[in-house]
C-alpha cells in the first residue's frame, strides 16, 4: 500500500470525509475499492484536479503525497489553477527543508497557505500510527489541528504530533531524523559541517555506506591480510576464555550508550539549524513526538524529553 492511500485510509478510518486525486486513474479506482472493503470508509475518489479541488469545502485543505522533486511543483501547479486564498496545500513528502521555504513563498504570493509536513512511520505505520511533524503556516496547521490529532499515533501523554514551527522546520527534523537511521543521502552531514556541529556517528554510519560499496578493496585488503588472521583454533580457545555474562551486559551498555550519543548529535543538530534560523524548536516535544508511530520509536524518548524539560536546550 502507496503511503498516499494509507494517509487518507487512516484519515477516512477516524470518520472524516476525504476527497482523493492521482494523475493515474487506477489507483484512484484501487484506494476507493479499498475504503469500501474496509466498511463504507467515507472516501470519494476524483479523477480531475478541477473535480478533485471543487470537490472540498471552502477553506480548502490538501495532503500532497508524492516523490520529493519535481513531481511536488507540478503537482501544486495543477491544483493552483483551482484553488483560491487562505486555501492550504500541505506536502507530506519527505523533500529538503530549503525547497519547502522556496514553496512556502511561492504560495504565499498566490494567497495559499504552505506546510511542509513530515510523515514517519513507513506505509503500514501511516495507515495506522504515524508521527506527525507539520512546520509553516500556523493557520494552516490549526484548520487541521483535529484531523490530524485523531490520524497520529496516540501515546499516553497526547498524540504524536505538534506544530513544529515556521518555515521548513517540519520537513528538515524529519530528514535528519530518517537520514541517521538509514542514511539515505548526506544531507545530515553536510548540515553538520556547516553548523560546526560534531556529529561523528552520524558521520561514520555514512563512511560505512560507502565503505560496503567499496567491494574490490575490500575483497583485495582481504587477501593481503589473510596471514594476519587469527586461526579458527586460536579463536576458539580465546572466546572459551571470555565471561559470556560480562560480554552480553558489556556489548549492552555500549549499545546504550551509543543511543544516547546519537540522539545527542541529532538534537544538537536541530538546536544549532533552530538558532540560525529563529525556529524556536521545542527539543522536548520533538521527542515526545516520536515516542509512537516511528522507527526511531523508544521508551529511551521519554527520558530524552524529562532531560530537555528538566534541563533547557543542551542534551549533552
Amino acid at each position: 500500500m502507496q503511503p498516499s492511500t494509507s494517509v487518507a485510509l487512516n484519515i477516512a478510518d477516524k470518520g472524516f470525509p476525504i476527497s482523493v486525486f492521482n494523475r493515474t486513474v487506477s489507483k484512484v479506482d484501487e484506494t476507493v475499492a479499498r475504503a469500501t472493503e474496509e466498511g463504507g470508509l467515507p472516501l470519494t475518489g476524483h479523477h480531475s484536479p478541477r473535480d478533485f479541488v471543487l470537490s472540498l469545502s471552502r477553506p480548502r485543505s490538501i495532503i500532497i503525497l508524492v516523490k520529493v522533486g519535481p513531481a511536488v511543483d507540478q503537482t501544486i501547479s495543477a491544483l493552483s489553477w483551482f484553488l483560491e486564498p487562505r486555501d492550504a496545500i500541505i506536502d507530506g513528502g519527505n523533500d529538503w527543508y530549503e525547497h519547502t521555504e522556496r514553496r512556502i513563498s511561492e504560495a504565499s504570493s498566490q494567497g495559499l497557505l504552505y506546510l511542509g509536513m513530515g510523515v514517519l512511520g513507513g506505509e503500514e505505520g501511516a495507515r495506522r500510527v504515524p508521527s506527525l511533524m507539520p512546520g509553516g503556516s500556523r493557520q494552516a496547521f490549526d484548520n487541521v489541528a483535529d484531523i490530524l490529532s485523531k490520524v497520529a499515533a496516540q501515546v499516553d501523554d497526547g498524540p504524536c504530533v505538534t506544530y513544529v514551527g515556521p518555515g521548513g522546520c517540519g520537513n528538515f527534523v524529519k530528514v535528519v531524523i530518517y537520514e541517521a537511521y538509514d542514511v539515505l543521502r548526506k544531507w545530515t552531514v553536510q548540515q553538520a559541517v556547516e553548523l560546526s556541529v560534531a556529529a561523528p556517528t552520524i558521520v561514520a554510519s555514512l563512511d560505512c555506506r560507502y565503505l560496503s560499496g567499496l567491494k574490490e578493496e575490500r575483497e583485495a585488503a582481504s587477501s593481503v591480510l589473510e596471514q594476519a588472521r587469527i586461526s579458527n583454533e586460536a579463536l576458539k580457545a580465546s572466546v572459551g576464555n571470555v565471561d559470556k555474562k560480562r560480554l552480553i551486559d558489556d556489548v549492552r551498555q555500549a549499545l546504550y550508550a551509543s543511543k544516547i550519543y546519537s540522539y545527542a548529535q541529532g538534537m544538537n543538530l536541530f538546536r544549532a539549524k533552530s538558532q540560525e534560523k529563529g525556529w524556536n524548536l521545542n527539543l522536548g516535544e520533538l521527542a515526545r513526538i516520536w515516542k509512537e508511530g516511528d522507527i526511531i520509536r523508544a521508551r529511551f524518548l521519554d527520558r530524552i524529553k524529562k532531560a530537555y524539560d528538566g534541563m533547557g536546550t543542551f542534551l549533552i
